[in-house]
């Protein structure tokens, strides 16, 4: 399946058709729609674009969510509070890849980084709530960045 074929802007239904110069890419990036049925992951969070208007460049196939084209350039992020983390496009790592610290998966897409740590979250780990309620829960969960235990051995991955 040409996964461009039914990607189109929105200036093809007569609508004003939004353009952005992202700091990763070269090309301007045109507000895009798709069609039902096709499927296109977004370069920066590497997650399905289920938003039927979304942000690209058909030629280079190069397709961004609206809010993975919005997020800030550097945060500050209460899992790491000595240093801004930096939104990156690509790994800076020999390897090309890099393993969050917070869930430990690796990746190769996007990342908020911190250079001088070797510090790294994937976009969607960086952008946890830093509590919620559940009906199954009587109480408030908190996210950690620190293991509760005194024990070393214990590790959460």
């Amino acid at each position: 399946m040409n996964m461009n074929s039914n990607v189109r802007s929105t200036r093809e239904e007569g609508k004003k058709n939004m353009s952005y110069q992202y700091f990763n890419h070269s090309h301007l990036l045109l507000s895009l729609r798709l069609d039902e049925g096709e499927e296109i992951n977004c370069k920066a969070c590497d997650r399905l674009i289920a938003e039927q208007t979304f942000y690209g460049c058909i030629a280079c196939k190069y397709y961004l969510h609206d809010r993975c084209l919005n997020l800030p350039r550097w945060i500050k992020h209460p899992s790491h509070p000595s240093h801004s983390l930096t939104l990156l496009p690509a790994p800076t790592y020999p390897s090309g890849s890099f393993s969050c610290n917070a869930c430990g998966s690796a990746a190769n897409s996007f990342s908020k980084s911190c250079a001088e740590c070797e510090f790294d979250l994937h976009l969607h780990c960086s952008s946890l709530p830093s509590t919620v309620l559940l009906d199954a829960h009587p109480h408030e969960l908190k996210l950690t960045f620190e293991s509760p235990y005194d024990d070393e051995k214990v590790s959460f991955v």
